[in-house]
């Protein structure tokens, strides 16, 4: 991952947690702007790593976070 890819992650990360924030206290409209930022962070990563790369560093990254399974 480049340092602008990196950097890009950040802010992805950042959002979406300003994004929970926003629905748990009921600020709707803040969050659907944020969300539509989100959106075009996500293209532009998507856009740098390429496709294929992006997919799997996402999956790879929902994999690392998922609960355990017994």
């Amino acid at each position: 991952m480049t340092k602008e890819q990196h950097k890009l992650f950040g802010e992805i990360l950042d959002l979406n947690w300003d994004i929970k924030e926003d629905y748990e206290n009921r600020n709707i409209a803040d969050a659907w702007n944020k969300k539509i930022k989100l959106e075009d962070l996500k293209d532009q990563l998507r856009d740098d790593m390429g496709a294929d790369e992006y997919d799997a560093f996402m999956n790879n990254g929902r994999k690392m976070f998922a609960p355990k399974e017994d």
